[in-house]
């Protein structure tokens, strides 16, 4: 409005026009301000509105889960396969957490728990940490309930002993762990239920057990022990086979043994264990020889068997009758000292049923021509679907022979000198032949092949210090009726000398239909089974 824009004194009239358009602006302002007021009193009982609404979410939502879980089907899961479900989830290894299954079971509702608790099985497995912060009979008194509740089931029991760091509670623990011992073996009612029992301890046999009152278990199964005490004297390492003669000679359902090297002695067959029954054998005690073939004998049963043994004792055993062991499956064997007579050793053992089989030459101070002549192992082991054999040196074995002889192997794990590593893959691929009737009367159904290329050192041949680990895959593609393809992983350890060389190997094979990729990865160096299950 121009008279607004000046300060010019009004006339009458222009002080009328000017009343005027103040009274219209002001009404309208008055609308505008009462408007805005209706607004915010909408805006605030619509928050209020959100308010009571927003406060009826969270017992609106807990009542939506607890319909949920009452018609979860997990609520409605009947007892017994509640427990068939807790049952699955023990641990191979437990760790002794709160956390590991199924107590973490039990604490998803009230019937879980009752289902996991009420399990017979779950209190008839303990693993005990003996640690002198827990007095004797609270332990007893542990022990005593927890086992209660198994109901008389068989027990697996796992004890662990250690020496604690500092030195002047070294002797209490030892004194605490004794006690312990004395009323587990010999005053304990239940003693007698155990099936299963490990026993980890960095005391002395001696110090720990009492020979003069060897423990009854009649339901024992399998035993593990390992002793971890330095520089123990023989006379002392030989009080726990004395113990196990005492207190195994009458368990008639003995089957599986653990035992590390400080136990039994050289000599483990002049013991009155029940060889006969046992049907799992792991010892670590390195066996002369001749002693090693004597406890074989005893051992009628055997399913499986990991030995150390040493033949430098061993003197000529030509002309011996060869010994069949037929109910062995799963052998592994590490000749500690080996000379020529080690062959012979193998040749006058025969185990016609054996599906896996392990054999390791370490140290080769005698190793004569002998060692490197073929080993015919398909007429020992006719069985065989996995084999492992290393040698620092050579592998003693024809393995071309082998693989024509032995059609039911899967897995072959060997060691090549350097010198020999391209004739062995020549051989595999079979480049100079074109018929594929050839390639499957040669190369067998493996599944995996795991080559070690050896150096000319025998010494640097054991640590694998100066290797390049190279892993490849080839796959081997034969053309027949229905297309089929065969396919081979090959793992390799290769000495950085010849790791180029090897590579530029593979790339010949190419042109045969092989294709392979180059990894990162470190296969073993000494070949092991591991078959015991405990």
């Amino acid at each position: 409005m121009l008279l607004l824009q000046h300060n010019s004194t009004l006339a009458e009239e222009e002080l009328c026009i000017v009343q005027d358009f103040r009274n219209r602006s002001k009404n309208h302002l008055d609308s505008i301000r009462q408007e805005i007021s209706i607004l915010e009193q909408e805006i605030e009982r619509l928050q209020t509105r959100c308010t009571v609404l927003e406060a009826q979410i969270d017992p609106r939502k807990k009542e939506v889960f607890a319909c949920d879980v009452a018609l979860s089907p997990f609520r409605r899961l009947p007892f017994d396969i509640l427990q068939e479900i807790a049952m699955w989830c023990l641990p191979e290894k437990p760790t002794g957490q709160i956390r590991d299954a199924p107590i973490s079971l039990s604490q998803v509702s009230s019937g879980w728990r009752r289902a996991v608790l009420s399990m017979l099985s779950l209190w008839s497995e303990l693993h005990i940490h003996l640690d002198t912060r827990l007095q004797e009979d609270q332990l007893i008194r542990f022990m005593t309930q927890y086992f209660g509740r198994a109901q008389g089931r068989p027990l697996s029991l796992t004890i662990s002993v250690h020496s604690p760091k500092r030195f002047h509670l070294r002797l209490p623990a030892l004194r605490y762990a004794r006690q312990f011992m004395d009323w587990m073996f010999h005053r304990w009612p239940l003693i007698s239920t155990v099936r299963h029992l490990s026993i980890a301890s960095d005391y002395a046999w001696s110090d720990l057990l009492d020979i003069q009152h060897p423990a009854k278990m009649a339901m024992l199964e399998s035993l593990v022990l390992k002793n971890s005490s330095p520089n123990c004297p023989a006379p002392r390492r030989l009080f726990a086979g004395m113990w196990l003669g005492k207190g195994l000679n009458q368990v008639s359902r003995l089957q599986r043994i653990k035992l590390d090297d400080s136990v039994l002695g050289d000599n483990p067959a002049s013991l009155t264990i029940p060889w006969w029954q046992l049907t799992h054998i792991f010892l670590q005690e390195t066996l002369p020889a001749p002693n090693w073939v004597l406890l074989l004998q005893k051992c009628t049963s055997l399913e499986t068997g990991y030995f150390l043994v040493s033949d430098s004792f061993l003197h000529q055993s030509n002309g011996r009758q060869t010994e069949d062991h037929t109910t062995l499956r799963d052998l592994n064997v590490i000749f500690i000292e080996t000379t020529p007579t080690s062959l012979q050793l193998l040749r006058h053992r025969c185990f016609p049923n054996v599906a896996r089989l392990a054999i390791t030459f370490l140290e080769d101070n005698e190793l004569a021509e002998d060692l490197e002549q073929p080993f015919d192992l398909y007429s020992h082991y006719p069985s065989l679907s996995d084999l492992a054999l290393f040698a620092p040196r050579e592998c003693p074995l024809d393995v071309p022979l082998f693989l024509q002889h032995n059609p039911s192997l899967k897995t072959l794990r060997i060691s090549i000198q350097v010198r020999h590593y391209k004739k062995f893959f020549r051989y595999l691929t079979l480049q100079s032949s074109s018929n594929h009737d050839d390639l499957e009367s040669v190369l067998p159904q493996l599944s995996s092949l795991v080559v070690q290329i050896s150096d000319e050192n025998a010494a640097t041949a054991l640590t694998g210090r100066y290797r390049v680990h190279v892993a490849t895959m080839i796959r081997s593609r034969i053309s027949r009726a229905g297309n089929s393809e065969r396919r081979i992983h090959l793992m390799m350890s290769v000495p950085d000398i010849v790791t180029n060389e090897f590579k530029e190997t593979l790339d010949t094979f190419q042109k045969d239909g092989l294709t392979y990729r180059v990894d990162d990865y470190a296969p073993p160096l000494v070949p092991t089974i591991d078959t015991m299950d405990f």
